[in-house]
This record gives structure tokens, sequence and C-alpha cells, in this order.
């Protein structure tokens, strides 16, 4: 217990410190593991790389958006401190709380509704096979919100998340519970999910899942997609496992895993910037899916289903795709959720998957 409340009031004053200083950082835990890690940047430079391949072999934190844009682009965070020692280091004397105004528009369950409808027409017209439409969701921040509270709050509940809270300047302060990889590093090889099809996890324990035509279809694209981007390398060896149902909280969707061996460390940029974002958060064909959002979704989803993580830290890449995820304002706390439509879609059941997903966060608020 003194340990969790020393590390409590360490990531406050980390907290507290770097809004206030406008020093980018970013405090998170690995799935399945208790310690929870920081990388803290102690400058307000942002280091925007114009390419992956420009921080190939450098160590620190990458938040990527789902589409660069000029609002939202790739931001390296730097390990100037991996540990607490900077807080000997004095406090500003006043701590000002960051004021982040981004403007998110919200969806009304008719509008969301049409807006499936429409990619419906779409794919019915050949012009792509699923795409994935997405809303915001604001919630009054309660009073007396803690970020660091709600972050350790997360960890302790989701032990198959990887969990983030992450301050970029002007930008926000996100933080996610993510149950999506995007690809691993670690002794020489390479792995990463296709997660997709999405159902109410059941209250019974031992109550099979049955899943649909529609689930069934949207999971074999976005495997099939990342199997032709992995064997694309001539030497590699690809192995597949599932689809099986994995649980994620009050959830519960289809995954395939992939082992991907005989492939280089320095090839890590070229596979991430081929895979994302995949056909699990874009749609099918990428390119078009994604002229398709950027003409009928209302907001720009900014760092929502993109991706983040620490690369080469203790010669691992651990990359997810930022899902279950919030910005947390001044006044407003703003989720972002979404879901894959294909021909077989029900914009009834569509709505209320996003308000599944949705709970994730809210159920601990």
């Amino acid at each position: 217990m003194k340990v969790q409340q020393v590390l409590m009031e360490n990531l406050q004053r980390l907290l507290e410190r770097n809004t206030a200083l406008g020093f980018p950082f970013a405090i998170y835990r690995l799935p399945n593991t208790e310690e929870v890690k920081v990388v803290v940047q102690n400058t307000a430079e942002l280091y925007a790389p114009e390419s992956l391949a420009a921080i190939a072999g450098e160590e620190g934190f990458i938040v990527a958006p789902f589409v660069q844009d000029e609002k939202s682009k790739t931001v390296f965070i730097r390990p100037d401190f991996t540990n607490f020692d900077f807080l000997k280091e004095e406090m500003p004397n006043e701590v000002k709380p960051f004021s982040i105004r981004r403007k998110v528009r919200t969806m009304s369950r008719k509008t969301f509704r049409l807006y499936v409808e429409r990619a419906k027409q779409k794919i019915r017209k050949g012009k792509f096979e699923k795409v994935v439409t997405a809303r915001a969701i604001k919630h009054k921040r309660p009073e007396g919100f803690n970020a660091i509270n709600f972050f350790l709050k997360i960890c302790n509940t989701y032990e198959w998340s990887f969990v983030s809270l992450v301050f970029i300047p002007q930008k926000g302060l996100w933080l996610g519970a993510s149950p999506e990889l995007l690809l691993h590093f670690s002794k020489g090889v390479f792995s990463t999910y296709s997660l997709a099809g999405t159902q109410a996890k059941e209250k019974r324990r031992k109550a099979k899942a049955h899943w649909g035509n529609k689930e069934k279809q949207e999971q074999e694209i976005v495997s099939k997609y990342i199997e032709q981007v992995v064997s694309a390398h001539p030497k590699v060896k690809l192995m597949l496992a599932g689809p099986e149902t994995v649980e994620a909280g009050n959830i519960i969707h289809l995954r395939t895993t992939f082992t991907i061996e005989n492939i280089p460390h320095f090839y890590w940029t070229e596979l991430v910037e081929a895979l994302h974002p995949t056909p699990a958060v874009a749609g099918f064909s990428k390119e078009k899916a994604i002229d398709f959002i950027a003409d009928y979704e209302r907001n720009n989803r900014a760092y929502y289903s993109g991706f983040l993580g620490p690369v080469n830290m203790n010669d691992q890449i651990n990359l997810f795709v930022n899902l279950r995820c919030m910005e947390i304002q001044n006044k407003r706390l703003v989720l972002h959720v979404g879901c894959g439509i294909t021909a077989n879609s029900s914009s009834k059941k569509e709505w209320e998957e996003t308000k599944l997903k949705s709970q994730t966060l809210l159920n601990l608020i």
C-alpha cells in the first residue's frame, strides 16, 4: 500500500510539473504486467519525425494519429528521464492547470445511424468491403476527477490492456486502455493481432460466444490484410493462431495472433507504416475507406485509432492501437468509440456497440 501511495504521489507531481511547463510525457503499463513506467521529456520542443525511419534506432515513446495532417502529427517523446529523478529539480512557483480547447462534435443516434447506412450504400456499390465509423461522446468531468487516480484504477481493473496517460502540449492529455497490439518485437521475433468482431460478454462464466457472419467477415478482412502485408517480405516465417474469442473488459472480440520470424529489427518501421491504419480501425480497401471517413465523419480523429507505445526501450518494441481512449479536457471527458461496418451490419446494433465500448472507461468514472 505504501509503495502504491509513493507511486501515486510521484505521478501526480510529474503530471503537475510537466503540464505546467508544457513538457511532453508518457505514463504507461504494458499488458499483464504490474510495473508503471514513464518517459519524460525535459523540454517543450515537440519532435515530429518526417518518417518512422528517422527514429528507427532511437529510444522513446511514439504517439501517432489516425491519419497525419497539419493538425495531427506523429510525436516522438524523448526519454530524458525514465524514472522520477527529475522530481529533485525545483518545481515551478505556480502550477497552472493545462488548458485544452480542441473542439469535438458529437453525433445523435439518428445522425450516427444515417452515417452507418451511408457506409452500407457505398459497400453495396463496391466502393469498399468494410469501413470503420466512429463517434465522440462528451461526459461532464466529475468534480474532483484526478487523472492519475483514474489511470491507476484502470491498471488495477484491466490487466489485459495497454494502459497509457500521455500529455502532448497543444494536443491534449490522452488516456487509454487498449486491447489491440499493433506490433511487438522482442528477442528477434515480431508479433501482431487482428482484432475485430465485438459482443457483450455474457454474465455466465462458461457461456459460449456465438459469432455471426458479420463478425466473422469483419475479422477475416483484417486477418487477410495483415497476412498480405507481412508476407511481402521474401524470407518471412509466419505463424497464425486463431481466430479465438478473447475478453476485453465488458466485451469480447475475435482475435488472430501473428508470429513473425526472419525479419530484421530495423524493418519494424516499414511494417508499422504498411499495417497502420489496419482495416480494424479504417476499413478495406484502406485508401477508399479513409477517404469516406474524411468526407462523412464529423471529427478529425486526431490520436484516436492511431497508435502509441515505447520503442527500443529494453530492446523491445511495444506499439498499440489507441482504442478505448479519451481526451481529458478542463470541463469534459471526451470518449472516442467506433465500429466496423460491412454489408451485413445493422445501424441499430452498431450504435449499441459504440455504447458498449464506451463503458470500458465510463464504468470506472
